[in-house]
């Protein structure tokens, strides 16, 4: 019996580790967000702006080269002036301030990313609670909770990186609902035989 709550402590410890971990990690994200989605905005609304501050493409990509020639980052949105809408009013802006739109374009898109790290990452941090507060990691609230966990990431690895992935990740749900579900049988004969 004291060997079981000694484990059972131990799961705690980690599950309240990993909840620490992914909180650290959801601010960040949360900050990365804060800073794309408002530098995006800003670039974006600079306009033409922008476009005479930092020169031309070519004279752009220049002053992101440091005295060695290596780049601090790189920042790829295609040939910027190739790009067309259909839309008269996204063309016109293309057409007058194409640096300004693109940057600002990628950076919005970035800081969508980093929102669903966030909503991930959420999701994460409350399995890990959940894991603390429980009184055995196989109870029907953690099976449910990550379970739900799993497929939010197996359909996002799905959607981002590929059906191959996405249907690795569903396979990994399988197999946790499948430990989780024996585990839980388990749990119900032990506390039966006490």
């Amino acid at each position: 019996m004291q060997e079981t709550e000694m484990k059972l402590a131990n799961v705690k410890k980690s599950a309240k580790t990993g909840e620490k971990v992914a909180t650290v990690m959801l601010i960040f994200c949360i900050v990365a967000f804060v800073i794309t989605l408002v530098s995006g905005i800003v670039i974006f609304s600079m306009g033409s702006k922008f476009d005479e501050k930092v020169g031309d493409k070519e004279e752009f990509e220049e002053k992101l080269d440091d005295e060695d020639g290596a780049r601090w980052f790189s920042i790829s949105v295609g040939d910027i002036t190739e790009w067309h809408s259909d839309v008269d009013f996204i063309q016109d802006q293309i057409d007058d301030h194409p640096l300004s739109f693109g940057l600002g374009t990628y950076l919005i898109i970035i800081s969508g990313a980093c929102l669903v790290l966030c909503v991930v990452l959420t999701l994460i941090k409350q399995t890990f609670g959940l894991l603390v507060v429980e009184d055995s990691p196989f109870t029907d609230k953690v099976r449910k909770k990550v379970l739900t966990t799993m497929i939010v990431l197996s359909v996002l690895a799905a959607m981002m990186l590929g059906f191959g992935i996405g249907a690795i990740g569903a396979l990994l749900t399988w197999l946790v609902y499948t430990i989780l579900d024996y585990g839980k049988t388990l749990q119900v004969l032990s506390d039966e035989t006490l």
